[in-house]
């Protein structure tokens, strides 16, 4: 089983990737814009750390038309590793152009959605390995020649001999050109060992092994490096069976297919696969690159199997680093597209440099713009009213021109229909990736706090009035009983009481209209229900109301109908409607009541015959602290009874609404469930 490991910052990937001596760079474009490049890389390219940012041609521009830009452009593009071995490649090095050869890698890291976002290139050079690799078949090829050479020295030898005594001296110019060849090839043999050193050198220094396979008998030998490898401290020839045994079980079965494909003589003999090993003695897994090639006789058979094996256990963990990072990535993506859609915020960004300016669908719904505009910040700008524009644009200036962050709360008028609306915007810059100053800001619509702000302001004003207008009347009414106290029959006594009366009550209703709003915000109103005729409470209510006033009340429908609410509430519901059917109609002449029923609810509207509201105010009636017209001098309140009349009607279950035409008359109505009980 793999270990587990930590999950690594973006930093720490960075710092790791820069240590790795396998040479690495990463992409992030399909024009190949170098975003990494660490320090092995830049030693094969014969370059610095300025190719950062730069494309791939315009970092090694000697590159160009090598073919290289084309494979790392198509690996993008379909997604599908790209690996090669023995590459050449014309590089400058220490300003001379020179030929390398690489074993390299690019590869494609793609999102969850399996898109592209970046590639890794790795290389390694293997230009000591293949000059090592080709003085082999040279010395192989020398040997030969020298084989076929002394075979025809010892032919021309055998002749000589025959003719000795005739050719003496030939034979002597033979023996000294034998004397000359066998030195040579004493020189040949010498340079193969060196050869061979270098290239043992070469291995140890890459830390790859080699191993051999015995195709006929089935036996694996390998060098100490790659007993390493696979965890044996032990034997340098292991069958066949027992290597197998010590791989991944996920990984054995791919590993002996690519070994019988490669003794395919339709394979060409090529072996090249990644796979994991279980240490024979120390249990250690490692993540393996193995490479190899198998030579054939001329029936097909093969003879010999060899290749080298190396630790990319590194490379492994680094990707799969690379993968949790970007998952991680991704989630952090979508929790912040998910905060930002729950907190409704608008979202906007300005490039400092050229005034680009982007915003999501939310931020352009608050200033009242399409989604087909093109905007700069003039744009956002012309919709703030006079009074903040300027204050806005200087703290927005600022915070951009010294890194700091922007905190402003301004009001507009939306580009669309020109409504009015108070926004708040929050923010800072920020570089993006490519080296650019950004601002990112986000917006939130402020109109609603605002508005409670102002209802709030208003309503203490209106409680401070109301309030102290009774009490005002109450503190004269009492101050000219103090000085009748000794004629009590004065004429003016009972209408002195019965001013001060009005006074208390009207005091008393104001009260309870604040604490009936209380116990709704605390949740504390209960329903105490009965059951009671509908129209004998509408009459109850009525006629003190008809007694007060000059309107004539008339109720009609449903006179029998019963219902089972709270009587108490509902006679607190019809009063408040027939008080304002009172102050806002005070010169009509009746005020119309009707009850009527449907299979589900019993229906009760109150008409009355005045001015009418306007439509607009319609949708507003009902919100706490709202009054139709607060110039009207004759009619005061809190604008809290309508309000109070919805709750307890949505506390029943019911619905409660008004229709009103101008010049017409308002109709306010409620709705309550039948059979409740």
């Amino acid at each position: 089983m793999l270990p587990r490991y930590k999950s690594l910052s973006n930093d720490v990937l960075v710092s790791i990737l820069a240590q790795s001596k396998d040479a690495t760079a990463i992409y992030h474009s399909e024009d190949l814009h170098i975003s990494f490049v660490n320090d092995a890389m830049l030693a094969l390219w014969g370059k610095d750390k300025t190719v950062v940012g730069k494309t791939f041609e315009k970092a090694i521009p000697e590159i160009v038309g090598q073919g290289f830009t084309g494979l790392l452009q198509n690996v993008w593009r379909t997604g599908e590793t790209y690996t090669a071995k023995d590459t050449p490649a014309d590089l400058v090095i220490n300003g001379v152009l020179t030929t390398s050869y690489f074993d390299f890698e690019y590869r494609a890291i793609k999102d969850n959605n399996g898109l592209v976002y970046c590639l890794l290139h790795t290389a390694t050079d293997v230009t000591e390995r293949l000059k090592a690799w080709r003085l082999v078949q040279e010395k192989e090829a020398i040997e030969q020649n020298l084989n076929e050479e002394l075979t025809s020295a010892n032919e021309e030898l055998t002749s000589i001999n025959e003719e000795y005594q005739a050719a003496n001296e030939e034979l002597l110019v033979i023996n000294e050109e034998l004397q000359s060849l066998q030195f040579e090839r004493n020189n040949l043999h010498q340079a193969v060992a060196e050869s061979e050193e270098r290239f043992r050198f070469a291995l140890n220094a890459a830390q790859i092994g080699t191993w051999n396979l015995d195709v006929k008998n089935s036996l694996v030998s390998w060098d100490e490096r790659c007993k390493q490898l696979y965890g044996f401290s032990k034997d340098d020839i292991v069958p066949y069976d027992q290597v197998l045994k010590y791989m991944h079980p996920d990984d054995v079965n791919n590993v002996h297919e690519a070994v019988q494909y490669a003794l395919n003589p339709e394979s060409a003999g090529h072996y090249d696969i990644q796979f994991r090993t279980i240490g024979a003695d120390d249990g250690q897994v490692r993540w393996l690159q193995a490479t190899g090639k198998a030579s054939f006789e001329a029936n097909g058979m093969p003879y010999r199997f060899s290749g080298t094996a190396q630790d990319i256990t590194l490379d492994k963990q680094q990707a799969e680093a690379l993968a949790q990072v970007h998952q991680e990535l991704l989630q952090q993506e979508e929790q912040l597209r998910l905060t930002v859609s729950a907190a409704n915020l608008g979202i906007w960004n300005l490039k400092v440099a050229t005034g680009e300016l982007i915003l999501n669908e939310r931020c352009r719904e608050l200033y009242g713009l399409t989604l087909k505009d093109s905007l700069t910040m003039a744009d956002l700008m012309a919709t703030l009213t006079a009074e903040y524009a300027d204050t806005a644009q200087f703290t927005l200036q600022q915070a951009i021109e010294n890194d700091m962050p922007c905190d402003v709360l301004y009001q507009i008028y939306t580009a669309d229909h020109q409504e009015m609306r108070w926004l708040r915007s929050v923010g800072r810059t920020y570089i993006n990736n490519d080296g650019s100053k950004w601002f990112y800001g986000v917006v939130l619509d402020f109109t609603d706090q605002k508005l409670a702000e102002q209802h709030k302001d208003d309503f203490i004003s209106i409680a401070s009035h109301e309030l102290k207008t009774p009490i005002t009347s109450l503190t004269a009414s009492l101050q000219l009983l103090d000085k009748l106290r000794a004629k009590p029959d004065h004429p003016m006594v009972p209408k002195l009481i019965m001013q001060s009366r009005r006074s208390v009550d009207r005091v008393g209703t104001l009260i309870n209209d604040l604490l009936s709003v209380g116990r709704l915000q605390q949740k504390q109103m209960s329903l105490n229900k009965s059951t009671f005729i509908l129209s004998q409470l509408l009459n109850a209510c009525a006629n003190p109301v008809s007694i007060a006033n000059k309107q004539t009340i008339n109720i009609t429908g449903e006179l029998d109908l019963q219902i089972h609410a709270d009587e108490d509430r509902v006679d607190q519901v019809i009063t408040n409607f027939l008080n304002n059917a009172i102050k806002y109609a005070p010169n009509a002449g009746a005020i119309d009541l009707a009850i009527t029923k449907n299979d589900a609810f019993v229906k009760v509207a109150v008409r009355d015959y005045g001015p009418g509201i306007d439509a607009d105010k319609l949708k507003h009636l009902f919100d706490r602290y709202y009054r139709v017209d607060k110039t009207i001098q004759h009619v005061s309140g809190l604008g809290l009874g309508l309000y109070i009349c919805k709750e307890i009607i949505e506390r029943h279950n019911g619905h409660i609404g008004v229709n009103s035409t101008l010049g017409q008359g308002s109709e306010f109505w409620f709705e309550l469930p039948l059979n409740t009980q």
